[in-house]
């Protein structure tokens, strides 16, 4: 029988892998990675499938780790097959289904019976046969953005709590490779955690907590006036354009207009209704990233909205400017002075005398002196033996002066 067993034909679609689908965080720290492989050594627990099991250590002072369920079970909610978590964000599925579903619809109903769990597996190995998903489409989401771990969390490989410790009889002190932490309460819905309830996004414990954390974030407040829909950007930079802006809000809503001010650095999104405009300051508030650069997102008021210009009178444009200078810099009086009566003047003090000026003096002139002119020196000419009048016969001037004399 045992024969028969293994040789059924269902062993056809069990599940052969070469490495899991683990997160980072659950991978450790350590690049040099020693795992064990054991094929069909473990049933899914979600659809009770066998698959390939692997076991690891992911640090010296972590705990063995080991995954949960199947790939297709994990591909088909895009979660790691240790921790349940989502490989984008490092999210529970519920914070994510629940986020997603603010802006597009997220079909998250997964079938709880038997024979529905084994018909819906199939098609989902036949969609990721296919290169497909239910989360392979999925933009990145500017609010999960703002919750998400931007590094690793490697305190979750810590061993778990010892036990002995707990009771205070543990004796092995640093020797002991369990944590030497007090237990959590039994009162805590953090300590009752399974690994249904996160993948199906119910009743989730640290779903809620993350839930409740991004509901008491800042929010921006729309205006009373509910004909505005811009969105003001700033922190630009050179680099991000009208398209790069459009590109990151165009999953919030049909998008109108788009307009940037480079000399500002500022930009302005117009939607076409209030209620993307909204969707969208809320989703990407304190969490729009463009190009690596961290932008600003605010409501735009009609004053910003409005193109600056001065339009003047063309008939008296000189006097329209001098009024307006004048009402612009005139100082404003003293509190207490009535309205045209005279500024006050300040009180003169006897003997009093101002200070007085100090004039600059100029530089002083010093007679310019010419500097004495120097004759160039004079280099002495070398003499080869060609250039000595005495030598190869040359008669010398001595020697023809008395010869002239003598005669």
């Amino acid at each position: 029988r045992g024969i028969q067993i293994k040789a059924d034909t269902n062993k056809a679609g069990w599940e052969g892998a070469e490495f899991p689908v683990a997160c980072e965080t659950c991978l450790g720290d350590n690049p040099y990675l020693r795992m064990t492989k054991e094929p069909a050594g473990k049933a899914c627990k979600i659809c009770e499938r066998p698959f390939c099991h692997f076991r690891w250590k992911p640090g010296t002072k972590a705990r063995y780790k080991g995954t949960q369920v199947c790939q297709t079970c994990a591909k088909m909610k895009n979660v790691c097959q240790v921790c349940i978590l989502d490989l984008q964000y490092g999210l529970p599925v519920e914070v994510r289904d629940r986020v997603l579903a603010e802006g597009n619809d997220v079909d998250d109903s997964v079938p709880k019976s038997d024979t529905n769990v084994q018909w819906m597996v199939q098609k989902q190995m036949q969609l990721q046969g296919a290169g497909g998903g239910n989360y392979e489409n999925e933009a990145r989401n500017q609010k999960l953005l703002r919750i998400a771990r931007t590094v690793p969390y490697y305190r979750r490989n810590l061993p778990h709590k010892c036990s002995f410790y707990a009771k205070g009889d543990c004796n092995r002190g640093d020797k002991c490779p369990f944590l030497h932490e007090m237990p959590t309460d039994k009162n805590d819905p953090l300590a009752t955690q399974n690994v249904k309830d996160r993948f199906h996004g119910k009743n989730d414990p640290v779903a809620q907590k993350l839930l409740g954390r991004l509901a008491n974030m800042p929010r921006l407040v729309p205006p009373p006036d509910a004909s505005i829909t811009t969105l003001w950007i700033g922190g630009l930079t050179p680099e991000i354009s009208e398209a790069d802006l459009k590109d990151a809000l165009y999953s919030y809503g049909e998008i109108s207009s788009v307009r940037v001010i480079p000399n500002k650095a500022i930009g302005f999104v117009e939607f076409e209704s209030r209620k993307s405009a909204e969707f969208a300051a809320d989703s990407v508030y304190n969490s729009l990233n463009v190009k690596n650069v961290p932008l600003q997102v605010n409501w735009a008021s009609r004053k910003e909205m409005e193109p600056s210009g001065l339009i003047l009178d063309p008939n008296n444009p000189i006097s329209q400017l001098e009024q307006i200078a004048d009402a612009t810099y005139r100082l404003q009086p003293p509190p207490g002075l009535a309205t045209g009566a005279p500024l006050p003047t300040l009180p003169q003090m006897e003997g009093y005398l101002p200070p007085p000026q100090v004039v600059p003096l100029p530089p002083p002139m010093y007679p310019m002196v010419q500097p004495p002119t120097l004759a160039p020196p004079q280099v002495e000419q070398s003499k080869y033996p060609s250039m000595n009048p005495n030598r190869m016969g040359a008669v010398p001037a001595a020697v023809k002066a008395d010869d002239k004399s003598n005669e």
